[in-house]
């Protein structure tokens, strides 16, 4: 019998936690020419995770020898509403006063998840070149490591 009247208490006390604690936001005005954006949704569903790793070219012979020559920059989007989807980009600055060309191959880890990429790009002197999605797994890349490794490093 005591058993019977614990689990009625839990019970009880689980409800009335889940009562008192609603989540109060501010909902976004459904756009009906938007339908990417569905109803009730709100900014506090969605997050941008951020990281910056620089590329140093150590190419022997290279005229920038030891140098940053690119800084690659990763912006991961995740939104939860209406349901989880993960999207990490990709921005690749050059840094240097000629157009560089390389090829270059990307392997992330954190934990046990680890995933990779790899292109090539031509980018103009002191641009950018916006690569876009290049993975889809919901894996925060601000907190994981990331190995790049470049070829055929050229500048022109």
């Amino acid at each position: 019998m005591k058993t019977i009247q614990f689990i009625y208490v839990l019970v009880i006390i689980f409800v009335s936690l889940n009562m008192g604690c609603t989540k109060q936001d501010s909902v976004t005005p459904y756009d009906p020419n938007n339908p990417q954006q569905p109803s009730g949704c709100t900014s506090a569903d969605s997050s941008v995770y951020q990281a910056s790793i620089n590329g140093y070219d150590y190419t022997i012979g290279s005229p920038y020898y030891g140098q940053v020559v690119a800084n690659f920059k990763f912006i991961q989007s995740e939104s939860t509403c209406p349901s989880m989807t993960s999207s990490t980009d990709l921005i690749i600055a050059n840094l240097t006063p000629n157009t560089i060309s390389f090829a270059y191959n990307i392997v992330f880890h954190l934990n046990y998840v680890s995933w990779s990429y790899q292109n090539a790009v031509a980018i103009p002197p002191f641009s950018s070149i916006d690569v876009g999605n290049i993975n889809s797994n919901p894996t925060r890349v601000d907190l994981g490591s990331f190995v790049i490794q470049g070829s055929n490093i050229t500048y022109y």
